[in-house]
């Protein structure tokens, strides 16, 4: 598995909502793609599966614009 990134801060303290950013890059074809992301607890183990997951909706529109659309 790979990690697709950290929280934009160094630290989160336990309560405190952490934020993450990435880039995604749409696929060639139109439709519905679904990202799943599993947290991980650097050096530690990888956390239970919540189903944490972003639906990308690529159309042919935004793939002549370069935009994608996020749903969570």
């Amino acid at each position: 598995m790979n990690r697709l990134t950290s929280t934009t801060t160094d630290y989160v303290a336990p309560g405190e909502v952490g934020w993450f950013e990435f880039t995604v890059h749409a696929p060639g074809a139109s439709g519905d793609y679904k990202l799943g992301l599993r947290p991980v607890v650097d050096g530690v183990s990888w956390l239970e599966d919540d189903g944490i997951f972003f639906t990308i909706h690529v159309s042919p529109a935004l793939l002549s614009r370069g935009d994608v659309s996020f749903a969570p």
